[in-house]
């Protein structure tokens, strides 16, 4: 292959490679609007699941090393005396208390 040609092609090949990871990365850590929160950083992994889930969409998913309050939560316009109905659905593995922990 001449240097010309391998010239043309390397920055097509580059842009290819960053749009995949790019791709890669917005489908583990897009949130969908949602916010992360927790008490302590560093303890707790947010990401997304596309083997666990309750439907077609991939779920949320946090993991906590050791005891920490963490969550994922929505901020949202709602109008005064209006009834709303939230839910969700929630799947639990390994949870495990500690004496001092309170739920």
């Amino acid at each position: 292959m001449n240097k010309k040609r391998l010239n043309n092609i390397l920055p097509n090949l580059l842009m290819i490679v960053i749009i995949i990871v790019a791709f890669y990365i917005y489908r583990k850590y897009d949130y969908n609007y949602f916010s992360k929160g927790i008490l302590e950083k560093g303890r707790t992994e947010f990401s997304r699941d596309s083997n666990v889930k309750y439907s077609k969409d991939r779920s949320y998913k946090i993991e906590n090393k050791v005891s920490n309050d963490a969550m994922f939560y929505r901020e949202v316009t709602v109008r005064k005396n209006t009834p709303y109905r939230v839910t969700c659905m929630v799947r639990t593995e390994n949870v495990v208390g500690n004496e001092n922990d309170t739920m």
